[in-house]
């Protein structure tokens, strides 16, 4: 396992009165992985319940020694913060040295931190440098040791409003068109969850509501209702379902062989250009006659 790579901590120009404290909360959270061979709902699918995970101040490797993590303003700071005595929090202390015996605990719920109380303020510090903890929830993936990453309660927060405003937006479509069965079959088809002519109108409306409430479909949902081609996507699906334009692997063509595009994109753009406007109202006809 590749040690986590540790910046040189520069001294900062501030006065020592400066208070290291950040008015901010975190948690530090499990990262999900697929594979497992328990099942997701599993109580040990990540971490039996009354179990726990435990890190603490890591060797630099390459230095043979404690990874710092605080500079010396940084250091006095703490230390009159939690009433120690002077140099009691260097990495450098032989005997009784605070870190060897500082623990950061963390169960499968996580462990929340505020970082304006100088105890949560050490442990994220120590967090941030633990090689099984990633530093940021957007670098969770970026290895594969990873179990925890510290996720910022800010950005969690703007995450869900702007998941709820997704699904606000969603919602207003579907105001919009609850009142059409083909306008909402549409939107399924082009989906890929084509629901067949038959379905009722309520049905339609649970499926796309049933979209909308999961957040694992609801940003394709949105992409769907967003798409500039999904009047040409319809379009072309209703010709293929008519044969009046055919498709295999490698391209869309007419009855004849003439071949109008290798893909879906290429297709709908033979079918908009102005030039081709004789063949797509002779398509248009026949799927009107088909209908």
């Amino acid at each position: 396992m590749k040690d986590k790579v540790v910046e040189a901590i520069e001294e900062p120009t501030t006065s020592e009165n400066k208070n290291y404290l950040i008015d901010k909360k975190v948690k530090v959270v499990s990262v999900p992985r697929n594979g497992g061979w328990l099942p997701e709902d599993h109580d040990g699918a990540f971490m039996f319940t009354g179990c726990y995970f435990e890190t603490c101040l890591p060797i630099d490797s390459r230095r043979k020694q404690l990874v710092q993590i605080l500079t010396r303003d940084e250091q006095k700071f703490f230390e009159n913060e939690l009433f120690l005595e002077a140099g009691d929090l260097s990495i450098y202390k032989k005997k009784d040295n605070f870190w060897h015996t500082f623990r950061v605990k963390i169960d499968k719920e996580g462990l929340a931190l505020d970082l304006a109380d100088p105890i949560d303020n050490l442990k994220w510090r120590v967090c941030n440098v633990a090689p099984r903890i990633a530093s940021s929830w957007e670098q969770r993936y970026q290895s594969g040791a990873y179990i925890f990453a510290i996720k910022d309660e800010e950005v969690e927060t703007e995450a869900k409003v702007a998941k709820a405003n997704k699904r606000k937006d969603a919602y207003k479509f579907l105001g919009k068109i609850e009142n059409s069965t083909e306008k909402m079959r549409n939107v399924l088809r082009v989906y890929g969850k084509d629901p067949g002519k038959s379905v009722k109108a309520s049905v339609l409306y649970t499926k796309i509501d049933e979209l909308i409430e999961d957040d694992k479909t609801l940003t394709k949902l949105l992409s769907v209702i967003n798409d500039t081609h999904f009047e040409m996507k319809i379009f072309l699906q209703d010709a293929i379902k008519c044969g009046v334009i055919e498709k295999n692997e490698t391209r869309y063509y007419l009855p004849g062989g003439d071949k109008i595009g290798g893909t879906r994109l290429e297709a709908m753009d033979f079918l908009k250009d102005p030039l081709n406007q004789d063949v797509y109202l002779r398509i248009k006809n026949q799927i009107e006659l088909s209908n």
